[in-house]
């Protein structure tokens, strides 16, 4: 047995102990001809009939937390003498041999840590993919619903209304320009802007541009808050009372 065959008999299906006693013993019954035939044998009719029941017995009480797929890779490890010392004749008692030379073997410890991590790394990657999922979502919300909602927070209550040039920067500029809005902006406009967002920072942040000077991001941020307002007057002059 490599690691990789074990790493894949572990994590495919469920283990003994959730599966229904007619898969069960549909699936031993599969594996138990499947050995015999591998040494050139055959078992058939009541004596199967028994292997089988005592088998699943036995794992259903003793190996509830194996899976099926490891039952078949231990039976077939067993038969063609991989577990050393050990007898490779198929009966019910090598069948438990097998099974329990499999259950305590290193490899099989070494592969459980190896699918344990696996399923994490997957179980994060999915919830990474649900989490960024949803932030779209959320995301392509805010953008069709945020820049209406500010449009009639500036008609109610004009610049004063807005506290965040971030959330105006992120969110609602962000938004229009989604839709078309505010896609070309001249040179003479974006310097007006410039100049109205460095008076802004200076009044709201209460700081001096030319002595602490300020981040670019932050600097962003209040420009595209100018270019947002200028947009909202605009429209605010022409008797529009939407963005869209």
């Amino acid at each position: 047995m490599i690691q990789d065959e074990i790493v894949k008999a572990i994590s495919t299906g469920k283990p003994l102990g959730s599966v229904d006693l007619g898969s069960k013993e549909a699936a031993l019954r599969n594996y138990i001809e499947k050995v015999y035939q591998m040494k050139g044998m055959e078992q058939k009719g009541e004596r199967l009939r028994i292997e089988v029941g005592t088998l699943e017995d036995k794992l259903s009480h003793s190996y509830a937390h194996l899976t099926l797929a490891e039952v078949k890779l231990a039976l077939e490890a067993g038969v063609t003498g991989e577990f050393k010392d050990v007898s490779t004749v198929p009966n019910v008692a090598n069948f438990l041999s097998w099974i329990a030379f499999y259950n305590r073997c290193a490899d099989r410890a070494d592969a459980l840590k190896v699918a344990r991590s696996r399923k994490d790394a997957e179980e994060m990657r999915n919830a990474r993919i649900v989490a960024d999922e949803m932030a779209a979502r959320l995301n392509a919300e805010a953008f069709e619903k945020e820049p209406v909602k500010a449009y009639a927070r500036y008609l109610k209550e004009g610049r004063e209304g807005f506290t965040l040039p971030q959330y105006l920067d992120k969110v609602v500029y962000e938004g229009l320009i989604r839709h078309g809005k505010m896609q070309k902006v001249t040179t003479e406009t974006m310097e007006e802007a410039r100049a109205a967002a460095r008076k802004a920072m200076t009044k709201q942040m209460n700081i001096s541009i030319r002595q602490n000077g300020v981040n670019a991001a932050t600097e962003q941020s209040y420009i595209r808050q100018e270019l947002v307002f200028r947009y909202f007057e605009t429209l605010k002059n022409a008797g529009r009372t939407n963005v869209w």
